[in-house]
């Protein structure tokens, strides 16, 4: 069977063996898209922007335009997916909201949940210009805009512990101090499935499983306790028995915690499971977008079709009974 076809369809619960790889918060599990719209509006806009990279080697220089005209919304207790095949400008996106980079033109705006936690102070216009957010303001914006990494055996360091790495969120977002970190720190793995907590916080990576070590990951970005979660390929180094249960959490987590999050992926089947809206992106330019369902059912530009037609199945070129 092919790696993608394990994945439940939308809503469905999925079968956690134990042994920690296994999601504690069962009665979370297997919730799949959500239903209506964010009363309260975005959390973060993404307008009409573009992203230019220019390299000047001698005399000569060279213009790449990795992002054209992007626009999207990320609302809370909601998962937008970015769907589109290497290179087409996922990443750069992600490094957009995060604040990593600047648009060349555009703007991103972050209109904070005051009553959260830590919440900056957005201004008489109830939002942030992340595009123009510099040195501390930037600092205290990445509170509420986390990532998950694709690669769970680079994300962490391998000479630390888990309950160091999941210590310096805490200690230098939250002001933890003592013996409230561990506490926390274990609050935070029993959140991802790892559990008891005791049995983890004092392993190194390399004695976790990859499943563990990206459920680390996870509750070192909810430590800050953020607003908004972008997941660039979370799942595309795991192993496929696992995959559709880092999906589950992730979504899960979104909806009880009302979190907003951006799934980067270049697969539209593990998007139709995790995802509430989903945009297709093509060198740098959305060619599609929609709610789930309907692009991956109904889709319109021959570029979503292609990726659809590459999903593997194990029943193509079978006969169809008569």
């Amino acid at each position: 069977m092919a790696q993608e076809d394990r994945l439940p369809p939308p809503g469905a619960a999925v079968a956690t063996p134990a042994g920690g790889d296994a999601s504690a918060d069962t009665d979370a599990a297997g919730a799949g898209p959500a239903e209506g719209p964010d009363r309260f509006g975005p959390v973060l806009v993404v307008e009409d922007v573009d992203k230019r990279y220019v390299t000047r080697r001698g005399l000569r220089t060279t213009s790449i335009h990795a992002v054209r005209g992007v626009s999207l919304e990320l609302h809370r207790g909601r998962v937008t997916a970015l769907v589109g095949q290497s290179g087409s400008g996922k990443s750069t996106i992600a490094r957009l909201v995060t604040g990593v980079e600047r648009p060349t033109s555009g703007r991103v705006r972050f209109r904070p949940d005051p009553a959260a936690a830590g919440a900056p102070d957005p201004g008489p216009e109830g939002e942030i210009r992340v595009d123009r957010l510099r040195g501390r303001p930037l600092r205290e914006y990445r509170r509420h805009v986390q990532m998950v990494f694709q690669d769970p055996f680079s994300a962490l360091n391998p000479t630390r512990t888990v309950a160091y790495a999941l210590s310096r969120p805490l200690v230098n977002y939250r002001g933890l101090r003592g013996a409230a970190v561990r506490d926390r720190a274990a609050e935070l793995l029993e959140a991802v499935g790892l559990a008891p907590a005791g049995q983890f916080l004092d392993k190194l990576p390399h004695q976790l499983s990859g499943g563990q070590r990206q459920r680390v990951v996870i509750a070192r970005a909810l430590a800050p306790e953020p607003q908004v979660l972008v997941a660039d390929e979370p799942i595309s180094m795991l192993d496929v028995s696992i995959r559709a249960e880092i999906l589950d959490l992730l979504g899960a987590l979104v909806r009880r915690q009302r979190l907003a999050m951006l799934y980067i992926t270049h697969d539209l089947l593990s998007a139709r499971v995790l995802a509430d809206e989903v945009l297709v992106l093509r060198e740098g330019t959305v060619v599609e977008r929609g709610a789930t369902l309907e692009v991956i059912g109904a889709a319109r530009h021959d570029y979503t079709r292609l990726l659809l037609d590459a999903i593997p199945t194990p029943f193509a070129g079978e006969p169809r009974p008569a």
